[in-house]
């Protein structure tokens, strides 16, 4: 079996302006493409994990003791100018006879002293922070823990017996000051830039720290058709207006899209409740289950993109696996009782499609001889989404010929 390669197309459409790093963290708990549960809080952890196990090789190079830290603290030297009635050590000879007469009445001082780097002492204190919160994170993996346990805890003993360090995040010039500082700041100032990325940079969360777990890949794949399904909408002339966020608490579509003629559609991000949404009583797998303990409440596509005005329903299954059964023979059998679900009072039109890995399905497919071409099921990557999202979208019958 071939892997097949994440795309990045959709999620760079949805990090880039349309939600943050804590959203891609809510957004890829709130997915269902998998048995598993996942919290954003179980998400956060497993990426703050990955990030540790990044930059554990850096972390063990740092100083395992307070008194190794406190040596290692650069200083800086202050000049301080004072006046003084009795002559004492460092009296500024010129200037004493400048302002104060000869024989002097006065006597000017000058006191030079080394204090603490204040930039390197807020930087460590914030780092030792940040990843005593990442320690809590790798619980779960003993072997990790064990390894990067005595830096951390060096770092976090020698910082809370230095003199009252206030934890500030340092910016691009102060990663670039303790880059320049030597051994063991250089390594510090490494370190803190990954943690800034994890913070920051939501595409780094989701391609370096989530993608490597299978669970929360398949979810990271649903995010980016979603994503693709928005590009396409937005490339068609749609005006995309965000109702609620993808995790909120609140239920209902996530974004409501209105075309250059006024039409509007819904757009749903895991859409099992759409029919109470839209008022609707219990679909057909309700009443085919209604006896059986345990069967659920109301099923849903990944994704549907829906105008009531037309009666019309477009619905996504994704399918995130290199295996060609499971892709084609679940992702059908969950796309057929989609439309089926959806023709029982909901869309008079429905176009219900698995999307898959390009790997797995090269080119699009699609049957239509059902119920009188009132339901398309088909199957798609990634690649084909945006034509058949706009083809949808224009709900003409040139476009629809297209995937007939």
């Amino acid at each position: 079996m071939i892997d097949p390669v994440l795309p990045r197309s959709g999620l760079d459409e949805l990090t880039r302006g349309w939600i943050g790093d804590g959203d891609l963290l809510r957004a890829v708990a709130a997915s269902r493409t998998d048995e598993h549960s996942w919290s954003e809080r179980d998400v956060r952890h497993r990426g703050q994990r990955n990030a540790l196990a990044q930059f554990a090789d850096d972390l063990v190079r740092l100083p395992k003791s307070e008194r190794e830290w406190a040596d290692a603290l650069p200083a800086e030297s202050r000049v301080a100018k004072t006046v003084s009635m009795v002559p004492s050590g460092g009296i500024r000879w010129s200037e004493t006879a400048r302002r104060h007469g000869w024989p002097p009445s006065a006597f000017a001082l000058r006191h030079r002293s080394r204090v603490t780097d204040e930039t390197a002492l807020a930087a460590l204190a914030w780092l030792a922070m940040r990843l005593d919160e990442f320690r809590r994170a790798c619980r779960s993996s003993p072997t990790l823990l064990r390894r990067i346990e005595p830096p951390i805890s060096a770092m976090f003993r020698a910082v809370a017996h230095l003199e009252e360090p206030n934890p500030v995040q340092p910016d691009r010039t102060d990663l670039r000051s303790l880059r320049s500082s030597g051994q063991p700041w250089s390594v510090v100032s490494r370190i803190a830039a990954l943690v800034t990325r994890v913070d920051d940079d939501p595409a780094f969360i989701a391609f370096e720290l989530l993608y490597p777990e299978p669970d929360l890949a398949s979810r990271l794949f649903h995010l980016n058709v979603f994503g693709e399904v928005l590009r396409a909408l937005r490339s068609a002339g749609f005006r995309c207006m965000w109702r609620s966020p993808i995790g909120g608490v609140r239920t209902g579509p996530r974004l409501q899209c209105v075309d250059t003629h006024g039409l509007i559609f819904d757009l749903w991000f895991e859409a099992a409740g759409s029919r109470k949404h839209y008022a609707l009583d219990d679909g057909a797998y309700v009443h085919a289950t209604r006896s059986i303990s345990g069967a659920g409440g109301p099923i849903g596509a990944d994704i549907a993109l829906v105008c009531e005005a037309r009666k019309a329903v477009l619905l996504l299954e994704c399918k995130w696996s290199s295996d060609p059964s499971y892709v084609a023979r679940d992702g059908f059998h969950q796309a057929a009782s989609y439309a089926l679900d959806a023709r029982d009072g909901f869309a008079e039109r429905v176009w219900s499609f698995v999307v898959g890995p390009a790997e797995i399905i090269p080119e699009p497919n699609v049957a239509t001889r059902l119920e009188g071409r009132s339901i398309i099921l088909g199957s798609v990557s990634c690649d084909h989404v945006p034509a058949l999202v706009t083809a949808f979208g224009s709900l003409s019958p040139l476009a629809m010929s297209m995937w007939r």
